[in-house]
């Protein structure tokens, strides 16, 4: 299992602090958006964050910042475009704006 610490988004990148026990070996992450759109003002879409331990089974706890180009989530590719991005695990809506 994974701990979200914080989220943020840069530009058209979302940063994701993450904490899980490992630190024997690499691990993966994806972020997967939902096709469907919520019908709001702004648009909100369902975002998940998906961890792989490729078996590191050892128990150091690992904090680590996650990138992720988030472009790809916008609806409308102009620039100044509002999504809320809601995330499995936290608790706020995550405000992107395209660029």
């Amino acid at each position: 299992p994974i701990k979200i610490e914080g989220v943020r988004c840069e530009g058209n990148t979302l940063l994701i602090t993450v904490s899980y026990g490992g630190g024997c070996g690499e691990h993966s992450f994806e972020v997967n958006g939902s096709r469907a759109v919520m019908k709001s003002m702004p648009q909100k879409i369902s975002v998940k964050l998906t961890h792989t331990n490729h078996q590191d089974y050892c128990k150091a706890i690992v904090t680590k910042t996650i990138e992720v180009d988030i472009s790809e989530l916008s609806q409308v590719k102009i620039k100044g475009s509002r999504v809320l991005l809601l995330l499995s695990g936290w608790n706020e809506a995550i405000e992107y704006i395209y660029e």
